[in-house]
């Protein structure tokens, strides 16, 4: 009995020292869960494919090739400043291309700059093909297309016969014509008849270029070769009475005429062109792509400087007329004469002998038959 007592007190007292060790909180202690391993993935994982293809490398970027322009004009003269800095600029719009002026007459002679071209001391000329009458006269029928655009020039020959000739007998490439809806007029510091309505050269002697001979003197006058810069001096000295010029009343105004000139027959005699040539060596220098923004240059800035030429036409001849120059405006059907005399005398003069003189005659008549320019007698 006594042990029973005994046990349970210890039995008592075990239970109470246990309660008093957990708190009153009647809640379980919690197990911590059993640490579980993670599932064995049943194939490895793939690491991610590798291309064995070489990415294309691009193509470096082409350097703007350095073309050296030696004009034909001074610098001051409003239509030819405004079309070469136009032409220097559409050139050189992509990068492929960074032409400069870099001379001008002052450096080498009118006459001897084809000379520089073809040696390659300097890449490009802007110029007139009348410039150069003792390598070829040919390119100064570009006159007498009637300001055709280029696209025709080109589709019915007329551009290939020159780069053929220029190539073969000068050793230059010729690139193509600027410039080519511009007009040459005749100045004169007097009048031979004085009646208006008709156009009578008659005794008078005017500078002009030998291409121009037939017509003068067909009008009645005859052609005194010598450079334009001496015009002003051979008036005021009377070794001549005026001048067949081109540059569309602006070069006139520009070198002072209206103080030696009193009289502008207001004809458009022809729509002269200058012409573009480049170093051979140049040329061939040069990529397709640069090939291309020159030659498309030359022709897109000329179409586009068209309607501005027209402008500036007008307002230099209203400049002259402020000046003190007479400008004569015959009848329609006296300019419609004198225009046809000009074609119909001055092309035979240029193509008669030549041995290429009939193939550029038949790439004209294309020409003609494109635009609708009648030319009888040719």
């Amino acid at each position: 009995m006594r042990l029973k007592l005994v046990w349970g007190g210890m039995l008592t007292a075990a239970v109470l020292f246990v309660l008093a060790a957990c708190g009153s909180d009647p809640t379980a202690t919690p197990v911590p869960p059993k640490a579980t391993t993670a599932p064995q993935a049943t194939t490895a994982a793939k690491a991610p494919a590798v291309s064995t293809k070489v990415p294309p490398t691009k193509a470096p970027p082409v350097e703007a090739k350095e073309i050296k322009l030696i004009g034909a004009w001074p610098e001051g003269i409003t239509i030819t400043d405004w079309q070469e800095a136009a032409m220097i600029d559409g050139m050189n719009v992509g990068g492929l291309l960074d032409v400069k002026r870099v001379a001008g007459p002052a450096e080498v002679h009118q006459a001897e700059q084809m000379e520089a071209i073809r040696t390659g001391i300097y890449d490009i000329m802007f110029t007139a093909s009348a410039y150069f009458r003792e390598l070829t006269q040919l390119p100064n029928v570009e006159a007498w297309v009637g300001g055709a655009p280029v696209a025709t020039r080109e589709s019915c020959g007329l551009e290939d016969i020159f780069r053929e000739l220029y190539d073969k007998e000068v050793g230059v490439h010729y690139l193509g014509p600027s410039t080519f809806n511009s007009s040459a007029h005749i100045y004169l510091s007097e009048l031979a008849n004085e009646d208006r309505s008709v156009v009578d050269l008659t005794g008078l002697k005017l500078r002009g270029h030998a291409l121009y001979q037939g017509g003068t003197e067909a009008l009645g006058g005859s052609i005194v070769n010598m450079p334009s810069s001496e015009v002003y001096t051979g008036v005021q000295r009377g070794v001549i009475e005026g001048s067949v010029a081109g540059g569309d009343y602006m070069y006139p105004r520009d070198v002072k005429w209206h103080e030696i000139m009193n009289y502008i027959y207001d004809i458009d005699l022809d729509k002269e062109a200058g012409h573009v040539y480049v170093n051979k060596s140049t040329w061939l220098g040069m990529t397709k792509a640069q090939q291309d923004a020159m030659y498309g240059a030359l022709v897109g800035v000329f179409q586009e400087l068209e309607p501005e030429l027209a402008v500036r036409k007008a307002e230099a001849l209203a400049q002259l007329v402020a000046g003190g120059v007479e400008a004569i405006k015959p009848p329609q059907a006296e300019i419609d004469r004198v225009q046809g005399i000009w074609l119909e005398k001055n092309v035979p003069s240029v193509l008669t002998g030549n041995p290429d003189g009939p193939r550029v005659l038949e790439a004209l008549k294309c020409i003609w038959k494109e635009v609708g320019l009648v030319v009888n007698n040719v």
